[in-house]
């Protein structure tokens, strides 16, 4: 008989091992300066230029930062556009232990998606916590959304360089970078760990889905995937033609999460049904180290009925202890 599941608890210790019932989720930016610094002396004098300016440097001219009530605003230059950054540093006070990169949804500014996505826990555990902007409320995840889809906004690039930029800033092995991604953040956060399997250690993928082709891989990261079996907005098990904040016809949770485990050559998966809640174990992948995917049978689109402020806090804390 299938061992009864309940909510995942909030962890007292992130440096405990993340579980679901019977099923364990195992082990879950170079800024671009487009400009180039020369320093050359004196024509008339006959010096030689000095040699370009480090990665490192440009990107530390390039950026600019603002302290709000909120966090740091770091503005910077994205290929042809002005990009922003929240920035909200360890609530201990102490250097940042770790980092993780939070993608919001349709509409919400990074300091809504702060607030909103309730992720304080995590500071608290000694992380760093960088909401990126989007363009015009949108990512532009693949086939989806708004303008910046159809403006190509590049914004795995923009991202890759978000995470480049505050790594070499705190110091932060690859091990400790985490990614979050919420509704069409999911959608963002999908594309993007396709794109860059490596782009984090682990990462939270909530209420979003596949827009973007994934090609199998032999990197991707720990996955959690967390989604609601009354969605509507991204729903789980059905397509439609159009949802209420999304102009385009997404792919349901249930089919994007078998995509993203045949990236990860996954062989088969283990489905344990108590309580009405779907929770899938991938097993016998290649390609990922492990993936775990939670259907809340309660739950539509919205982040709280979801309890991904607690499945989030669970799965990447251990990034800081175990390294």
């Amino acid at each position: 008989m299938p061992k009864r599941v309940g909510p995942a608890p909030p962890p007292r210790r992130l440096s405990a091992p993340f579980r679901v019932g019977g099923l364990a989720a195992v082990g879950l930016a170079v800024l671009v300066g487009s400009v180039l610094l020369f320093r050359s002396g004196p024509a008339a004098m006959g010096t030689t230029p000095a040699p370009l300016a480090s990665p490192a440097a440009q990107q530390a001219e390039a950026v600019t930062a603002t302290g709000t009530s909120e966090g740091e605003v770091m503005r910077m230059v994205s290929g042809p556009r002005s990009r922003s950054v929240l920035l909200q540093e360890p609530l201990t006070g102490a250097a940042p232990q770790g980092l993780v990169l939070v993608l919001g949804p349709h509409a919400l500014s990074a300091a809504r998606t702060a607030k909103d996505l309730t992720l304080d826990q995590l500071r608290t555990a000694g992380f760093a916590l960088a909401f990126p902007s989007t363009v015009d409320g949108d990512w532009n995840a693949g086939t989806c959304c708004g303008s910046s889809m159809r403006a190509g906004v590049d914004d795995v690039g923009f991202l890759n360089e978000v995470r480049t930029l505050l790594q070499g800033r705190y110091a932060l092995p690859d091990s400790r970078i985490g990614l979050v991604g919420y509704s069409t953040g999911g959608q963002m956060a999908y594309r993007l760990l396709c794109s860059s399997p490596r782009f984090a250690a682990k990462a939270v993928i909530v209420a979003g889905s596949l827009q973007a082709p994934c090609s199998p891989s032999t990197k991707l990261p720990p996955t959690l995937i967390v989604h609601g079996l009354l969605d509507t907005t991204i729903p789980w098990a059905f397509t439609q033609k159009r949802t209420q904040f999304i102009d385009s016809a997404p792919r349901p949770g249930l089919t994007s999460a078998a995509a993203y485990a045949d990236a990860g050559r996954c062989r088969s998966k283990v489905v344990d049904r108590t309580d009405g809640r779907w929770l899938m174990g991938y097993r016998g992948c290649t390609g990922i180290a492990s993936l775990t995917v939670v259907g809340m049978p309660e739950a539509g689109h919205s982040w709280n009925a979801l309890w991904a402020s607690r499945y989030a806090t669970g799965f990447l804390g251990p990034l800081i202890s175990r390294t």
